[in-house]
């Protein structure tokens, strides 16, 4: 079977005539503390292994074009308008929240495919936010504090969601067998090994009321 990143280099290729670089984050699911990582608490998260996937590439024409292979939709825009726009209320904006603070954005193709589902508590739009910052030239080397923080601002001042850091911190600092235990007042962090004989299941159930 082909990979989620595979799929998405050939349906770039494909779409827009040129090679992509690929970047990855991760969904997540929260073991403990909910709704305090807004209210300065702690909590402790984990990075799970459906991740959202965006392939970028520079362009020559001045524009910054982005297609999901989710919705099957295209946007763009001319890159000199990208500080002007204003929310569109559709999935874009979580990607041009970001590209607003991105030092220096440049044209660019980008492709964005996602295996988290949408909607679902696992915090799909984290993983867009931070997937789409790396695509789009975010310029510093490693997890950093300041990608997360770009993330959160995304979502709290153009998307409009009052969310707090925890999503967008453990799409930058999770890890593969640990949890992250987070200090949401001072956004230091500390890796939690998770037991090898332990399965975290995660269920989206929907179904029907019974009365």
């Amino acid at each position: 079977m082909a990979s989620p990143a595979s799929i998405l280099i050939e349906a770039f290729e494909a779409r827009f005539n040129s090679t992509p670089e690929v970047f990855r984050a991760p969904g997540r699911v929260n073991l403990i503390g909910e709704h305090t990582d807004y209210n300065l608490g702690f909590v402790l998260p984990i990075a799970i292994d459906l991740a959202c996937y965006a392939a970028s590439a520079p362009n020559r024409d001045g524009m910054l074009r982005v297609y999901s292979m989710n919705f099957e939709q295209g946007r763009e825009w001319p890159l000199d308008r990208v500080g002007s726009l204003l929310p569109a209320k559709d999935w874009s904006d979580y990607v041009i929240g970001v590209a607003r603070q991105i030092p220096n954005l440049r044209a660019r193709d980008v492709m964005i495919y996602s295996t988290v589902p949408v909607g679902s508590g696992l915090s799909s739009s984290a993983a867009l936010e931070i997937s789409s910052a790396l695509a789009l030239g975010w310029p510093f080397d490693g997890p950093s504090i300041e990608l997360a923080k770009l993330g959160q601002n995304s979502e709290n001042r153009f998307v409009g969601i009052p969310c707090g850091i925890m999503d967008q911190y453990v799409a930058v600092f999770g890890r593969e067998h640990a949890a992250i235990r987070i200090d949401c007042r001072s956004l230091e962090n500390e890796p939690v090994a998770l037991p090898g004989d332990v399965a975290i299941v995660a269920v989206n159930k929907i179904g029907r009321a019974h009365v």
